[in-house]
């Protein structure tokens, strides 16, 4: 969905900027179109895991993580705030060998979600792929 906003955007500063009268407001649409096409293109490759046999690499729309396999003790499904703040949902988190947690709220869904909890599921398949335990 964001990749569509920032699409809309996008398209919408574009137009301002053909039509803008003066230079000074054509750079600030180009510029606003630029970030546009950045954050677009995050957008689209979003909420994605990837992992290989020596790392686990998880882009979100802001940041992409990369963890390595010997610094992973186990995934896990937390449960807490997420964005925005006042809505509470589960969230995969990685558990680390050093005692920290990091938490990737964007992959997240709704607390009480009927059915099979689908982030489970992928915690349980990344622990397995590397044989770590549940």
């Amino acid at each position: 969905i964001a990749a569509v906003y920032f699409a809309a955007f996008g398209v919408a500063s574009l137009a301002a900027a053909i039509f803008a009268s003066t230079l000074d407001e054509r750079l600030i649409y180009s510029a606003f179109v630029a970030f546009c096409l950045v954050f677009g293109w995050r957008a689209i490759r979003s909420c994605q895991v990837v992992q290989t046999e020596d790392r686990t690499v998880i882009r979100q729309l802001i940041w992409t993580y990369k963890l390595p396999r010997a610094s992973v003790s186990r995934f896990t499904v937390e449960a807490g705030p997420i964005w925005p703040r006042f809505r509470s949902g589960s969230f995969l988190a990685a558990e680390l060998k050093d005692g920290k947690l990091r938490q990737f709220k964007e992959f997240s869904e709704p607390l009480g979600a009927a059915g099979e909890r689908s982030l489970e599921g992928v915690a349980v398949a990344l622990n397995s792929a590397w044989g770590l335990r549940q």
